[in-house]
């Protein structure tokens, strides 16, 4: 997919049978963003008010001090809010039926595994979490069991980001199920041949050997 909030994971064993389908997904971390938000308002009105007082003043040294501090300040919170701001988020299919969540759900950042199967996921639904304008809302992603379990797996998403992951958290698990309800290895003329060539390696000439295939 082109869009890196929403990357799909798929692992593969050596005869290339799915092993594993999910999907890895960025969430924003709202606590944090609040947390940098006051002291970016700070200075970004520091930086504004110091400019204006600069150019007037003829740019004084001290004044020009402030206006380059709040500028670098503001520099300091954008990275900060860059690498500090979202956090990666995953679950997993595994095809042993088990269902992995590597960075825990919202409400739990230890919870690493469901105490249920996916053979019992009903499906992913998306649920409005917080609208703060007409513009811009947050939304969860819901997993809903068949016998009523209801698991928030993600959360601070953006409409269109939210959509996505369920989409592709529905594609992850039909593939696993798919690839679940195929048989691990089918059996072949060639295993036929290899069997009776095992039976035969530790005979003599004229023994008979009996070779059953069940």
């Amino acid at each position: 997919m082109s869009d890196n909030f929403i990357e799909p994971i798929r692992r593969y064993d050596d005869a290339r049978r799915l092993e594993a389908a999910g999907v890895r997904w960025t969430e924003v971390r709202n606590g944090l963003v609040w947390v940098y938000a006051v002291p970016a308002f700070i200075l970004l009105m520091t930086m504004a008010s110091s400019g204006l007082f600069m150019v007037a003043k003829g740019f004084p040294l001290k004044t020009t001090l402030i206006f380059a501090g709040s500028v670098v300040g503001l520099g300091l919170v954008r990275y900060l809010l860059n690498n500090f701001g979202e956090r990666r988020r995953s679950l997993i299919f595994h095809h042993d039926g088990r269902i992995e969540t590597p960075e825990g759900v919202p409400s739990n950042r230890r919870f690493r595994e469901f105490a249920f199967g996916h053979d019992r996921v009903s499906t992913f639904e998306i649920r409005l979490a917080k609208k703060f304008d007409a513009t811009y809302s947050q939304f969860f992603v819901d997993l809903f069991g068949r016998d009523g379990e209801w698991v928030t797996v993600a959360d601070a998403l953006s409409e269109q980001h939210s959509h996505l992951l369920t989409v592709q958290l529905t594609k992850a698990l039909a593939e696993m199920r798919e690839a679940t309800a195929q048989p691990r290895r089918e059996f072949t003329a060639e295993d036929a041949l290899r069997m009776a060539r095992e039976a035969m390696a530790g005979g003599r000439p004229g023994d008979t050997v009996h070779v059953v295939i069940d």
